[in-house]
């Protein structure tokens, strides 16, 4: 089977509808169908294939983030630009003193948004 192939029926499986049941002690039990049990899923392939699927999913989500931070970037300065707007300013700006994230400093900043006549 493809790598294609696995990864249709791996996401066959985890997005059907599968039965959990309760067990005493509050862990659930996964119950599959003899379709579920006979589908091939990634723990089926052998190392080398298992490692470019990885690789592969690795790049996908890599790339993912990339397009998340920059959709992230661009709402941001939308958000600055749409304020001064709303006030009827043709220019905005904000100081960071001390700015950090996650115990890194990063120092201080100056953000400026200003309005450009075309």
């Amino acid at each position: 089977m493809t790598t294609a192939g696995i990864q249709d029926n791996y996401h066959q499986l985890f997005t059907s509808n599968l039965t959990l049941k309760k067990r005493k002690n509050d862990m659930a039990e996964l119950i599959l169908t003899a379709e579920e049990k006979a589908a091939e899923l990634w723990s089926d392939l052998d190392d080398v294939t298992l490692g470019k699927l990885v690789k592969k999913k690795i790049a996908l989500l890599t790339n993912a983030s990339e397009q998340l931070d920059r959709v992230t970037s661009l709402s941001a300065a939308m958000v600055l630009c749409c304020t001064a707007a709303a006030t009827n300013a043709n220019e905005i700006s904000f100081e960071l003193d001390g700015l950090t994230q996650e115990g890194r400093d990063f120092g201080n900043w100056r953000v400026v948004a200003m309005k450009i006549e075309r």
